[in-house]
């Protein structure tokens, strides 16, 4: 292959054969570490929706590997969602990228796949329930996103439709439980009698504190993607 390459170029001078990408950034690293950042807007927005699919991504291969009570019907969903999403989600977004520019701070240059995670310590959720809420909630918000870029750029229109068909299965197959498992909440008489506790008559957590959290973060992953020349939304 080397062989191949060196002779194309002997035969024709100047060819380029990739692109001229240059490894930037959407935002400051908390390191504080230079980096080149992205300035173009719509550079900056695709290269956020390509994060928050990254980042969906990384969620479902954690769940995947280190399931605790998912079914195995459950499992080949996560493993098929995860496998998918590499060559029709991430694949193509990164293509794109290579393809916009990164600013007029940097003629001639173009983006790339950034890999920035909105949340570094938290891919594994420890309810089943709201983990697979959250993976299918975020893929739907970058189906709305992709479809809306879409109205300029066609290539995003696959994009879309991947990702929509992806958060369909983990939206159907949060609930569609055989059994209860340790991340669904169930009815009184779902696990049979129940021993006295100590804690009967006393509340261990404010009520609304769980859903208030992942509606927290379901605004938070929006918003870093709507609004990507802004300080970093962690």
């Amino acid at each position: 292959m080397l062989d191949e390459y060196l002779e194309m170029k002997e035969n024709s001078p100047g060819i380029e054969v990739t692109r001229p990408v240059l490894p930037v950034l959407v935002r400051p690293p908390e390191t504080g570490e230079h980096a080149e950042l992205i300035t173009d807007p719509t550079t900056a927005r695709v290269a956020d929706l390509c994060n928050v699919a990254y980042e969906v991504l990384l969620q479902v291969l954690y769940r995947l590997m280190c399931h605790v009570d998912e079914r195995d019907d459950q499992v080949r969903t996560l493993a098929a969602v995860g496998v998918s999403m590499m060559f029709d989600v991430i694949k193509p977004l990164a293509d794109v990228l290579t393809t916009l520019p990164v600013g007029p701070e940097h003629p001639g240059r173009t983006a790339g796949a950034t890999f920035e995670l909105f949340y570094q310590p938290d891919y594994l959720l420890p309810h089943r329930r709201a983990a697979w809420l959250m993976m299918a909630e975020h893929l739907s918000d970058a189906a709305v996103l992709a479809n809306h870029e879409s109205a300029t750029d066609a290539r995003f229109q696959p994009v879309a439709e991947a990702s929509r068909a992806h958060a369909d299965p983990l939206q159907a197959r949060r609930t569609d439980c055989h059994r209860p498992g340790r991340g669904d909440i169930v009815g009184p008489d779902a696990l049979g009698p129940r021993l006295p506790s100590p804690h009967d008559g006393r509340p261990t957590m404010e009520p609304g504190v769980l859903s208030g959290v992942r509606r927290d973060r379901g605004v938070a992953h929006r918003r870093a993607v709507q609004f990507p020349s802004g300080s970093a939304h962690r």
